[in-house]
């Protein structure tokens, strides 16, 4: 136990503490005002041949050009990542930072910063690919009629597959380097992923320059896309610009992150999004 807790500065002591929280607590409630203002302006949506409605999201503005409309997106696609996943994030980027400070490694800060932009460059990224997918396949449905009815049977199937992607064995492996600890220090010659007794051993970053947290933080938003791809589908399948769908979608991903044992939180999020999809299949076939 000592030696798993070595790498990681002690309880007592700030080590940086206020100023990270005060920075982070910003950032969050700065991506929570711009989400609630992009739902607000996009809510309701158009009513769609096979008794559904395509969010505002997709529908470029008048006048606006595929390149505006396609930067809009990714601006509102940003707020939403930052503030459903930064806050199950900050614990990991909080130890990475008060590491560096007790360690007295340069530049502290801008590491952390680093980490964390490696991070959501990956989301972006993403975002940037559902919206080259996305948006296609809405002025699809728009133009046939026949294709826009097929999308309830569509959403439902989305939905099983994500619930069973919660069974998974990429979705457990990539969680636990989700919730695995990150820390700056001197890595053990023979490193493990596991302890005698199955608890995560941290992850230790034994270079801490811009360019290395930089690595770091996409490798990071890397395994973090594959832990979360299925809420991801469960979030774009439902309606991104819903904010009780993306309330609920970031409390799972919280829960799976944070809690000492996730897979209650797995079994019971992968059934029911399985019984759910379920039952949209059936309905859309009858």
């Amino acid at each position: 136990m000592i030696r798993r807790l070595s790498c990681c500065p002690p309880p007592g002591g700030s080590f940086g503490s206020l100023r990270f929280h005060l920075v982070t607590g910003l950032v969050v409630a700065v991506s929570l005002a711009a989400t609630f203002h992009y739902c607000l302006s996009m809510a309701g949506g158009m009513d769609m041949p096979g008794d559904w409605r395509m969010s505002m999201m997709w529908m470029p503005m008048p006048g606006q050009s595929r390149l505006d409309s396609a930067l809009m997106f990714l601006s509102i696609w940003i707020a939403m990542m930052v503030a459903m996943m930064l806050p199950s994030l900050a614990a990991k980027l909080l130890l990475f930072y008060r590491s560096l400070v007790w360690k007295r490694a340069h530049h502290p800060g801008p590491s952390t910063a680093m980490v964390a932009g490696g991070y959501f460059m990956v989301w972006t990224a993403v975002g940037a690919g559902v919206y080259a997918l996305g948006f296609p396949w809405a002025m699809a449905t728009m133009t046939w009629p026949g294709l826009s009815r097929m999308v309830p049977f569509l959403t439902g199937l989305a939905l099983v597959l994500a619930g069973a992607y919660q069974f998974g064995k990429w979705k457990r492996e990539k969680l636990g380097r989700c919730r695995n600890l990150l820390v700056y220090g001197m890595a053990p010659k023979h490193p493990q992923k596991f302890n005698k007794k199955g608890e995560l051993l941290p992850e230790i970053i034994e270079d801490a320059g811009l360019w290395a947290s930089l690595v770091v933080g996409l490798q990071q938003g890397l395994s973090c896309v594959v832990c979360c791809a299925g809420s991801m589908v469960v979030l774009v399948a439902l309606g991104a610009m819903n904010l009780y769908v993306m309330l609920a979608v970031a409390m799972v991903i919280a829960l799976e992150k944070l809690l000492p044992n996730p897979k209650p939180v797995l079994y019971m999020t992968g059934s029911f999004a399985i019984g759910l999809g379920t039952v949209m299949v059936i309905r859309s076939l009858f």
